[in-house]
């Protein structure tokens, strides 16, 4: 029995020496896996390069497309929480409303302005309409 545990003993301290790392094993383990980490950097920095750019392009797209229902969303979410405020309210915040149901306000200059214009025109692009007859700059008398 005392000979299989001095062999015991003797092989547990032959492989305990045989696992022990130099310090240059130490360093090459080390080196190795950094420069996996950075393999590992590299390819997720690249895949996030070429995913980036076609979902910026895939936003724009969505946001072209999504735009008119959006806005015409707001426009009517506007028109409702106009409609809804009692007529004290909007002279205080300075609306006023005409016989036929719209709402304008007075613009920094003093002019009367329609505040929820109808469709998709704006106070500030006139329709389209007016531009393409073909009306004389003036008109002699």
């Amino acid at each position: 029995m005392s000979i299989f545990l001095c062999r015991a003993v003797a092989t547990k301290a032959v492989l305990e020496q045989a696992q022990a790392k130099t310090k240059m094993q130490s360093e090459a383990e080390m080196f190795e896996a950094k420069c996996a980490e950075l393999s590992r950097e590299a390819r997720r920095q690249r895949i996030a390069g070429l995913t980036a750019s076609f979902s910026s392009a895939w936003t724009r797209i969505v946001e072209r497309l999504t735009r008119p229902s959006r806005e015409a969303q707001a426009h009517s979410d506007l028109l409702e929480r106009l409609e809804s405020m009692p007529a004290y309210m909007l002279k205080d915040i300075g609306v006023t409303r005409d016989t036929a149901g719209r709402f304008f306000h007075y613009n920094d200059y003093g002019m009367l302005v329609e505040l929820a214009p109808a469709g998709n025109e704006t106070p500030a692009t006139p329709s389209d309409a007016w531009f393409g007859s073909r009306q004389p700059a003036y008109a002699a008398p």
